[in-house]
């Protein structure tokens, strides 16, 4: 059987490495994904930077890139890398009553509605620092 099955052996690993990769996103931030970030900033100071699993157009074929965060002290970056890198700044005060949704396991960006992303996809302990995050940078004049 195993000698048999030999031929969909490859097209079976090659579904669990992408299955993998859309739902585990193993791997931190990549040297490419680190210069679309120096590029949108400037520089390498960031406080923090989270990876989400939502995903974005970046003119590759096969697959979307990863949308990561990085809070900045007046606005938030968001920012995925790709043939096309997509790169979004957004005030504090366009996310300042953004709720977790824990049944979608998603952020969603509210009150402003004409935002490219509705929502980020990230974990609970990584979104509970997030939107405190949103709500102290806001709330300051």
């Amino acid at each position: 059987f195993w000698i048999w099955i030999a031929p969909l052996r490859r097209v079976l690993a090659g579904a669990l490495a992408w299955l993998l990769d859309k739902f585990c996103q193993f791997g931190g931030l990549t040297e490419k994904e680190a210069c679309v970030m120096r590029d949108a900033i400037g520089s390498d100071d960031q406080d923090a930077l989270w990876r989400t699993r939502t995903r974005v157009d970046v003119g590759m074929w096969y697959r979307k890139g990863r949308v990561w965060v990085c809070p900045l002290a007046d606005e938030l970056l968001l920012f995925a890398e790709g043939p096309r890198p997509w790169v979004e700044h957004i005030a504090y005060s366009h996310v300042r009553e953004s709720r977790y949704n824990h049944v979608t396991a998603e952020i969603a960006l509210a009150p402003e509605t004409d935002l490219p992303l509705s929502s980020l996809r990230v974990r609970p302990l990584e979104a509970l620092p997030l939107i405190r995050q949103f709500r102290r940078a806001s709330s300051m004049p």
